[in-house]
This record gives C-alpha cells, sequence and structure tokens, in this order.
C-alpha cells in the first residue's frame, strides 16, 4: 500500500494555554497509508480531529467554528525516518 505525508492546516482551535483561551491555528503534517491520495487525505483529517493530545487542550465551551485544511499530500518513499505527531501552532489574527 503506498504511504504518504499530508500536511494539514488547523484555524480558530480555541486553545487552553497559561494566557487564557486563544484562537489558535496549526501546521501538523501525518504519514498514512493508503490506496490513494483522498484516502490518505481523509485518513490524516481523522487523526488529527481525534488525537488525544490536541483535544486535551481544545476548549469545547466555545462557540467557535474550527477548520481543518489539507494543504498538501504527496506520495513518499523515506517513510521509517518521518515522525507523524506534533504541531505547530501559531495566533490567529483577529
Amino acid at each position: 500500500m503506498p504511504k504518504y505525508a499530508v500536511i494539514l492546516e488547523g484555524r480558530n482551535f480555541p486553545v487552553v494555554t497559561d494566557k487564557g483561551v486563544q484562537l489558535l491555528g496549526f501546521y501538523a503534517t501525518r504519514k498514512v497509508k493508503a490506496g490513494d491520495e483522498q484516502e490518505a487525505a481523509l485518513t490524516a483529517m481523522e487523526m488529527v480531529r481525534s488525537d488525544p493530545e490536541l483535544l486535551a487542550v481544545v476548549d469545547r465551551d466555545k462557540t467557535t467554528q474550527p477548520k481543518l485544511f489539507v494543504k498538501n499530500t504527496e506520495a513518499i518513499s523515506w517513510w521509517d525516518d518521518m515522525k507523524s505527531s506534533g504541531y505547530t501552532f501559531f495566533p490567529m489574527k483577529t
């Protein structure tokens, strides 16, 4: 089965920080095995949506509408060298 790296962008996530709840965006890369690029993208999105690490910091009481987008999906051959966790957060502009 082909292997893919999927780059995702999250926007408007209400994240609990040491400064209170802030609207943040993030980038994340996930590696997945899938039949094609579309399946890889859907699988990566579900991985992020259900990630306990992300869910633990998101304030679910907020009325914001977080969004998740696929920025890029690329077939890869260097599977073992790639990490598939973590997030790079950035502040949303108001």
